[in-house]
């Protein structure tokens, strides 16, 4: 009796190492993705001084505002998706984080003239 007693407790721990083991594996293949930065400050302030010199009515103004927050809005969605990283306002780095204004503005730039 107290040998499968043993033997009983030997399976038990033996699945839960088993059991550990797995888990600690697919634990291991998570990893979080890279955070990067992105300057919206730079960004919206040239948009507006863009708009700033135009003489579009209010109407046609709110228009170009929508687009280029959608617009903002899909880049950033579709950067983040493809290069399988986090994007955050760039002031909130510290230290460590790539900035890929450059980049993001250039996607903008190429999303927006083909809506032009």
């Amino acid at each position: 009796m107290k040998i499968l007693i043993k033997q009983y407790y030997l399976h038990i721990i033996v699945g839960l190492a088993l059991m550990l083991s797995v888990l600690a594996f697919l634990f291991s293949l998570h990893q979080s993705p890279p955070v990067e930065g992105v300057d919206l400050k730079l960004i919206m302030g040239q948009f507006v001084s863009q708009e700033v010199k135009r003489n579009d009515t209010s109407e046609v103004q709110a228009q170009r505002v929508a687009l280029f927050t959608s617009t903002l809005e899909q880049v950033m969605s579709q950067y983040a998706s493809k290069h399988h990283v986090v994007l955050v306002p760039a002031p909130a780095i510290i230290a460590g984080g790539k900035d890929v204004t450059a980049g993001i503005q250039q996607l903008m730039n190429e999303k927006l003239a083909k809506n032009a």
